[in-house]
């Protein structure tokens, strides 16, 4: 198990799956997209990425999941509920990896957008 150190988490552990991942580009692009839009204009401060924001939320699933008590919950094994957390981790963590710089700061302007799209 590796850690990644975190100014609000603290110490975030992940799995060596989730080290791939968040080793690939695609997710490293995260650290350079605002996760507060336009934000830092105001606040020069307010500097989270969506790359702090995904890990950051994994983190979040995986302690929510942990007491949730999963197991006795729903009468699963110990070996389902460990896939279970692990597959809710993933999805925390990639949640965000299609977005685009400002992709929330524009959204109340994608109609203008969506007549450049080509139909499927």
């Amino acid at each position: 198990m590796k850690y990644i150190l975190d100014p609000i988490h603290k110490s975030i552990p992940i799995t060596s799956l989730e080290l791939q991942l968040i080793s690939t580009p695609i997710f490293q692009r995260l650290r350079r997209i605002s996760q507060l839009g336009l934000a830092s204009l105001v606040f020069p401060g307010a500097t989270h990425t969506r790359f702090q924001h995904c890990l950051g939320t994994m983190h979040i699933i995986d302690r929510l999941l942990t007491n949730l008590d999963i197991e006795s919950c729903f009468g699963i094994s110990h070996a389902d509920t460990c896939h279970i957390i692990q597959y809710m981790r993933l999805v925390a963590l990639l949640h965000d990896i299609g977005h685009l710089p400002f992709s929330h700061t524009l959204e109340k302007h994608t109609e203008a957008f969506e007549k450049f799209v080509p139909p499927r």
